[in-house]
């Protein structure tokens, strides 16, 4: 039987703001070393919201190739309308870029409201057509899309993904959770766990 692999681990235990823009750049640096543009980030049971961690990658990015780069949250937060400033409509159906504030902060890539996990895989899928001359990287949550009926959707969505990165968190993640989130993302997509704390 062949060793189980090791996952890249990036650890913030309850660390210094230095040491969290060190692992910023850590991560950064790692993704712009394969050429992916879009990343998935795989929250782990016990992390709260993965958007702070993806803005601070997004930053961290920024450092490597002065371009924004795009985020987009989870899909049951998604509520880009045609008429907003910043809209990239087509019919009705595209994404609205709301810009965070300060330099080399990403841009927020919002979808409109989807009514189920399988309308918003197609929403991804124009948004991330929409976006794709406007940025070099797409950061996208994927942790909308887990559950028990929702594995092939997430499968899916991973698959849209250059690579997935799993998200832990320290005292709140257990270890047989993290595997079992690693589990859901197959191995020539997996970036590794990013641990915060």
């Amino acid at each position: 039987k062949s060793p189980e692999p090791t996952p890249d681990v990036y650890p913030w235990i309850g660390a210094s703001e230095q040491a969290v823009e060190v692992a910023c750049a850590r991560i950064a640096r790692r993704l712009r070393r394969d050429p992916l543009r879009i990343v998935g980030f795989l929250a782990a049971p016990g992390v709260p919201s993965l958007l702070p961690v993806m803005v601070r990658v997004g930053r961290a990015l920024f450092a490597f190739e002065p371009r924004r780069v795009g985020i987009i949250g989870p899909w049951q937060d998604w509520d880009g309308t045609a008429d907003e400033p910043g809209s990239l409509d087509v019919k009705g159906h595209g994404p609205v870029l709301r810009p965070l504030p300060g330099l080399g902060s990403p841009d927020l890539v919002v979808p409109p409201r989807a009514p189920d996990p399988d309308t918003a895989l197609l929403s991804l899928q124009l948004a991330l057509r929409r976006t794709d001359d406007r940025f070099p990287q797409v950061l996208l949550d994927l942790t909308g899309w887990v559950g028990p009926s929702l594995q092939d959707v997430l499968s899916v969505a991973v698959g849209l993904t250059g690579g997935t990165a799993i998200v832990a968190a320290v005292g709140l993640t257990t270890l047989t959770d993290m595997r079992r989130t690693w589990a859901k993302v197959r191995p020539d997509k997996n970036l590794g766990v990013v641990l915060v704390g």
